[in-house]
């Protein structure tokens, strides 16, 4: 969690394009094998899910699977 987080704080710092500045925001979902998934597709699946629900829960959330 502390590396995602880490990469979230270095996302969100602005950057410039000609004399604009812009920020941009991201969300983070993950999983980790534990030995439950059967396929790689299983585990991506969990990732998936995670990573919405971090959307739903506002700007720059990291939320790990269970």
């Amino acid at each position: 969690m502390a590396t995602a987080s880490s990469i979230l704080e270095l996302i969100k710092q602005p950057f410039q394009i000609g004399t604009y500045s812009l920020t941009i925001s991201a969300c983070i979902g993950a999983a980790i094998y534990k030995g439950v998934d059967r396929d790689t597709d299983s585990l991506i699946h969990r990732a998936d899910v995670a990573m919405y629900q971090a959307k739903y829960a506002g700007k720059s959330q990291v939320i790990l699977a269970d």
